[in-house]
C-alpha cells in the first residue's frame, strides 16, 4: 500500500485558498500538506535531489516547476529510501520543495504506480499550485487518465538512476491541479497494459 506523505518547505505569497479536495475513492493512499510558516527558517535545508531534476516546461513567472528523487528514512521500512519531489528551480538554480510523496511501508521499488501528488492546499497556500504527479516501476511509454470521462494523457521522464522508474505528471492546462483522476493506466510501447 503507497501512502502520500506531502511536505510543504519555504514560502512564496498567497494565492487565494480552494476548496477542500478529497483523493479518488479508487486510491489507497491519503495525502496531507502542512501549512508552512510566513517566513522560511533560515536553517531550512532542502535535501539534495537523488540523481537528475527533471525540467517540467511549467514556470510561474522566473521558476519552473521540477520533479526529483530524494533520500527518506521510513522507520521499519528498509525498502522504502526514496520520496519524489515537486519543487520549483529559480532561475539562479535553487531548489524548493514544494511536495514530497513516499511510500511509507513495503518497497518503493515494486512494480506498479506508487504515488499520485494531488495539490490540496491548506488554509493559507504558500506555493504555485502542484500538478498531479507521481511514479511508475516498469516499462510505460504512456500514461493516462481519467477524469470526468475525458482521458488526460501525461507528460513522462525516466529517472537518471534507474530506467525503470518513471516519473510522469500532467500539464495544468490540461488537468487542473487538484482535481483527482478516476482512473489511470500504464501503457507499454505495444500499447499494452501494465
Amino acid at each position: 500500500m503507497a501512502v502520500i506523505v506531502g511536505v510543504a518547505i519555504g514560502a512564496q505569497s498567497a494565492r487565494p485558498p480552494e476548496p477542500e479536495l478529497t483523493p479518488p475513492p479508487a486510491a489507497t493512499a491519503t495525502a496531507t500538506r502542512p501549512t508552512a510558516t510566513a517566513t522560511p527558517s533560515e536553517s531550512t535545508q532542502e535535501p539534495r535531489p537523488v540523481g537528475d531534476v527533471v525540467a517540467s516546461g511549467i514556470r510561474y513567472g522566473t521558476e519552473e516547476r521540477v520533479f526529483y528523487f530524494i533520500p527518506v528514512d521510513v522507520p521499519r521500512q528498509p525498502h522504502v529510501t526514496i520520496g519524489l519531489v515537486a519543487g520549483r528551480r529559480s532561475a539562479d538554480g535553487k531548489l524548493t520543495s514544494d511536495f514530497v510523496a513516499n511510500d511509507v511501508e513495503g518497497n518503493d521499488r515494486r512494480p506498479g504506480f506508487h504515488q499520485i501528488g494531488y495539490d490540496q492546499p491548506g488554509p493559507i497556500p504558500t506555493s504555485p499550485p502542484v500538478p498531479t504527479f507521481g511514479y511508475f516501476v516498469g516499462p510505460a511509454e504512456r500514461i493516462v487518465g481519467t477524469v470526468e470521462g475525458r482521458k488526460v494523457t501525461a507528460r513522462l521522464a525516466t529517472w537518471s538512476r534507474d530506467p525503470q522508474v518513471v516519473i510522469f505528471w500532467f500539464d495544468p492546462e490540461q488537468l487542473k491541479p487538484g482535481v483527482p483522476l478516476d482512473s489511470i493506466l500504464a501503457r507499454d510501447a505495444h500499447g499494452r497494459k501494465l
